[in-house]
């Protein structure tokens, strides 16, 4: 697994975050930018904001497709077929209202190789969930918000082993195992 998504290649391979600018001028912010991945949390510089709120996000139902890109599963939100949205607020995505869009995987590997993209005091763990959503209160579909500033609202979740497993994370990893191929998808 790679340790982020590789979402384009040239031959010879021009790989990681350091490079994408280069790939497509439409990404050049993540070779000048400050406000990429992946991103290393260095608990020794974090500091507490009392202001910030918690972050809400909708408990409700929508339909999406699962697929396997070759990388990693990712869930796309088909928000033709669902009659509802989940919606993001509070929390560091105040003022605005964020619509989710899609939900990617990072797993690990049964060699020991750890997954998630971004890390804690430089260390990685087993797994990470990202949720990607849009700003609805700017922008009127995830294509339009994706290239402007405050397009994107990203969340990671850092995936660790324990006894118990969440039922969320339980119904997504047996949900994969049906799609270990690139290019199989599943309804969900």
């Amino acid at each position: 697994m790679l340790p982020w998504l590789m979402t384009a290649c040239i031959y010879p391979c021009v790989v990681g975050p350091d490079f994408w600018g280069l790939v497509n001028r439409d990404w050049r912010m993540c070779t000048a930018g400050q406000m990429q991945s992946p991103v290393n949390i260095d608990p020794a510089q974090l500091l507490f904001d009392p202001h910030l709120g918690r972050i809400s996000i909708d408990d409700v139902h929508v339909e999406g497709t699962f697929e396997n890109i070759g990388q990693l599963p990712i869930i796309t939100i088909n928000e033709t077929l669902s009659k509802t949205s989940i919606n993001i607020t509070g929390g560091p995505a105040l003022p605005y209202r964020y619509r989710l869009h899609q939900i990617s995987m990072h797993f690990g590997q049964p060699d020991g190789e750890r997954g998630s993209e971004h890390t804690v005091d430089r260390v990685r763990f087993p797994a990470e969930v990202q949720l990607l959503a849009y700003n609805i209160d700017l922008y009127t579909n995830y294509s339009q918000a994706v290239t402007q500033p405050r397009g994107l609202l990203a969340i990671s979740v850092i995936v660790d082993i324990g006894d118990i497993t969440e039922v969320a994370l339980r119904r997504l990893t047996v949900a994969s195992q049906s799609i270990t191929y690139k290019g199989k998808w599943a309804s969900c």
